[in-house]
């Protein structure tokens, strides 16, 4: 059987994770404090400076990130 990442257990919906989440987030925080979720294509960002770092600069960790809404609801992109 492999060992799974903490990247890959992280899964707020499951029951398991909610159990023991701040054991699997400080070993995040240990071993890979910014990783890559493939489950939810975004990166998790664990450690406070990094943290601090990453929303005082949009320029560099602006996503390009597009709502489903806009892509479906051209009439509500118009407002």
């Amino acid at each position: 059987m492999s060992h799974l990442t903490a990247a890959e257990q992280f899964n707020p919906s499951n029951p398991q994770f909610t159990a023991d989440r701040f054991t699997l987030l400080a070993q995040m925080r240990t071993d890979a404090p910014v990783t890559f979720l493939p489950a939810f294509h975004v990166y998790a960002v664990t450690r406070w400076q990094e943290v601090h770092d990453v929303l005082g600069d949009a320029v560099t960790f602006a996503s390009s990130f597009e709502s489903p809404d806009k892509l479906q609801c051209p009439r509500a992109n118009a407002r």
